[in-house]
């Protein structure tokens, strides 16, 4: 039991200093391997309650604006990150300029909210384990386009999934 503790402590104690002489490479590994296990539990589990919960809002509430269910999560992101850099929390590294801020940011925010938005309108003509099917195939379509545009070659063992040394 003594074993337990120490690893919650080490866990959930953010004082204590995990590379100092005294901690073992073992707990080291142990605590490192449980937090990632716990952060990967809640992950699945609130991905899966997102979808959910979206398909919910879209067909039983019969809310007409995908755009917006699927706006909420990242304007909670950037607030919450508006709110980190206001406080002092965050430093940001540098400032974009304006030129930089269209180049680099606009495009990738605007395909990303067109991602959503056609995401989410899906859950309005599909089912949930259809649209749950076609997002598992996107490694190969993916795949498939990057051997079209000459970026990748496909090999036997590429396609079938197998060893590629």
């Amino acid at each position: 039991m003594p074993a337990f503790t120490t690893v919650l402590r080490a866990m959930f104690d953010p004082s204590m200093d995990l590379h100092d002489s005294k901690t073992s490479r073992e707990l080291v590994r142990t605590i490192y391997g449980l937090k990632a296990t716990l952060f990967l539990l809640f992950w699945g589990i609130t991905s899966g309650l997102i979808i959910i919960v979206n398909d919910k809002i879209l067909n039983e509430v019969k809310f007409p604006y995908p755009i917006i269910v699927s706006a909420t999560g990242p304007l909670l992101s950037w607030f919450i990150a508006a709110l980190l850099v206001i406080t002092g929390s965050v430093k940001l590294e540098r400032v974009l300029t304006l030129r930089e801020w269209l180049l680099t940011v606009f495009p990738i925010g605007f395909f990303t909210a067109v991602t959503f938005a056609a995401g989410n309108q899906l859950y309005l003509y599909l089912s949930v384990s259809f649209i749950q099917m076609m997002k598992s195939l996107s490694p190969c379509v993916v795949f498939c386009m990057l051997v079209v545009c000459g970026l990748d070659t496909a090999t036997k063992e590429k396609v079938i999934g197998g060893n590629d040394d």
